[in-house]
């Protein structure tokens, strides 16, 4: 087993698989990404394709517009990167609680494999607790957020000075450029199916974007293979094209007088202060 993963259940490979599947939950990137690396080696030996699956949904802690936004002006430039190293891009944006939650569980009923972040905190800690139990595949969690792996440190640490000379030790075996690896076998995109979905998914009702979404559609499995819950026909997925964000909710800043963008330093910017509000005038006895 690679230094960085570590198997969520003890399924095997499943053979027939169409592809392997890389689901990103934290490590939104096509580079130096280790889980990606993984994934793609996994691929190589048996022969696969590799698709990247990327979700975004509505339900969990702190989603906001300003984070979704971030996340979702990083999606066209991920498809390009991705489609130079020959790995297919799944991008599916869940906008509202009645809309499908089970594109992962429809993805992996065709996967041989299923790779993922390896996350100590936020949703991904239960998510890869709750979803391998449910699946009948291979699912393994590859740590690609640390330089030195956590897995290299036994005891939880609490103080930076206790870590601090551990990972100084570590860091000659592990600080090396990362490899970029690229997939022996080009993800192919499935045929068009005759059975169209009556209306792709927009990313905002109110303004259209710009740029439109190409839905990209995966046919449903057999009711053996995919699981709960039960839903309709198709899997409704953005990918490959450029996408205008929704806008962020703004909020009003106080702009800073003009004299204050002028200035060439922040030891200059301090000493000019004039455009602060002048002091009252200190009064004297004397």
């Amino acid at each position: 087993m690679h230094q960085r993963a570590r198997p969520l259940n003890a399924t095997p490979v499943r053979p027939g698989g169409e592809y392997v599947l890389y689901w990103c939950q934290m490590n939104r990137r096509a580079d130096a990404n280790p889980a990606l690396d993984f994934a793609v080696d996994i691929a190589n030996q048996l022969h696969l394709p590799v698709l990247f699956y990327e979700g975004l949904t509505c339900t969990y802690p702190y989603a906001s517009d300003r984070f979704h936004r971030f996340i979702l002006e990083g999606v066209p430039e991920t498809a390009r990167r991705l489609a130079a190293l020959g790995i297919g891009y799944t991008f599916y944006l869940r906008r509202r609680r009645s809309d499908p939650n089970d594109v992962l569980h429809r993805l992996a009923a065709r996967a041989a494999a299923v790779v993922t972040d390896d996350y100590p905190t936020f949703i991904a800690v239960r998510h890869n607790a709750s979803v391998p139990p449910k699946l009948d595949i291979a699912f393994c969690a590859v740590d690609a957020s640390c330089i030195v792996p956590m897995a290299c440190f036994e005891k939880r640490e609490y103080a930076a000075y206790t870590i601090r000379t551990k990972i100084h030790k570590l860091l000659p075996r592990y600080l090396w450029p990362c490899r970029r690896s690229k997939s022996s076998s080009v993800f192919r995109r499935a045929s068009p199916s005759s059975t169209r979905p009556s209306r792709p998914p927009t990313l905002q009702r109110s303004s259209p974007p710009a740029k439109s979404i190409t839905p990209c559609r995966h046919r449903s499995p057999s009711p053996a293979d995919a699981s709960p819950p039960k839903s309709s026909s198709r899997i409704f997925c953005s990918t490959v094209s450029p996408a205008t964000p929704p806008k962020a909710t703004s909020h009003p800043r106080t702009p800073l007088p003009d004299s204050a963008h002028t200035s060439t330093s922040v030891t200059s910017h301090r000493s000019k202060s004039h455009w602060l509000p002048k002091a009252p005038p200190s009064s004297s006895n004397s």
